[in-house]
């Protein structure tokens, strides 16, 4: 049995007799646990409760019919592996992920005077909604304090239809706070109806909160014009939709070119409106 990227996936009989055994490439994943280093899973009306899927390399999640992950206190629901691997979400089911405390709800946990170095996040199609944790990222970065460092890689959005509420940033970093730094890669969203709210001082696209000489930074933000929409709402205090994040007690916030449509030139500081829409309704 082969799964190619991207595809749509309908439930059939074939798919239901499918295995759990994770020995398998591809297999049916029914309860929180670990996907192992190059393996597709199936998601199909699982529902976990203080618990986690994480994943130890690059994996493939195909989404199935309705299911929801909730994680416990300081681990991402969705987990990525690290530094280097790639997530890929796909399919036509729908998936919740909601982080636990200082974790994201598709990205990385806690960093607490510890380094947390996470992979990439690719989204290809599903319903996905994603919500942080305190001061956390719903996809990407958890909360990093007292001299931590979180990082993710690259976020990707090919397709689908993904909502993100966070608790600092809705796509990008969660929070830095007491020296610690927080930092994703390149955020591009190709295609896909995408929905991102920021938390307080956060950007919906981009940084969370830096505070305490904490640091903040993520890489170029493309929005391309093959996209259905993308709205972005920034939280209480920040100066931006799409872009950095507010910055206090000596915290910094750095971002790369920001690129809606092909342009370049109009969002060079990020953007201010709130809730922005592309394309413009």
């Amino acid at each position: 049995m082969s799964f190619a990227i991207g595809q749509t996936y309908q439930s059939s009989p074939t798919m239901t007799a499918l295995g759990t055994e994770s020995s398998a490439d591809v297999y049916k994943m029914t309860e929180a646990g670990t996907i192992p280093d190059g393996k597709t899973v199936v998601l199909s009306d699982v529902t976990i409760s203080n618990g986690q899927i994480a994943c130890s390399g690059d994996a493939t999640i195909i989404l199935m019919g309705s299911n929801s992950v909730t994680a416990a206190a300081n681990t991402a629901a969705i987990e990525i592996g690290g530094s280097g691997t790639t997530l890929t979400i796909t399919g036509s089911g729908s998936l919740t992920a909601t982080g636990g405390m200082y974790a994201a709800g598709i990205g990385t946990g806690y960093a607490n005077n510890a380094s947390v170095a996470g992979g990439n996040i690719e989204i290809n199609g599903g319903t996905i909604t994603a919500t942080g944790g305190q001061s956390s990222a719903a996809i990407g970065t958890g909360y990093a304090y007292y001299n931590g460092s979180n990082k993710c890689g690259t976020i990707t959005i090919n397709g689908g239809s993904v909502t993100a509420y966070g608790g600092y940033a809705g796509i990008g970093t969660g929070g830095a706070n007491q020296s610690s730094s927080n930092e994703c890669g390149d955020i591009t969203i190709n295609g896909g109806t995408v929905t991102a709210y920021g938390g307080t001082s956060s950007a919906a696209i981009g940084t969370g909160y830096a505070n305490n000489s904490g640091s903040n930074k993520c890489g170029t933000i493309t929005i391309s014009t093959g996209v259905t929409s993308v709205t972005a709402t920034m939280g209480n205090r920040s100066p931006n939709s799409i872009g950095k994040g507010y910055a206090k007690n000596n915290g910094t916030q750095t971002c790369g070119t920001i690129t809606i449509g092909g342009d370049a030139t109009t969002y060079a500081e990020g953007v201010t409106a709130s809730p922005f829409t592309y394309p413009a309704p």
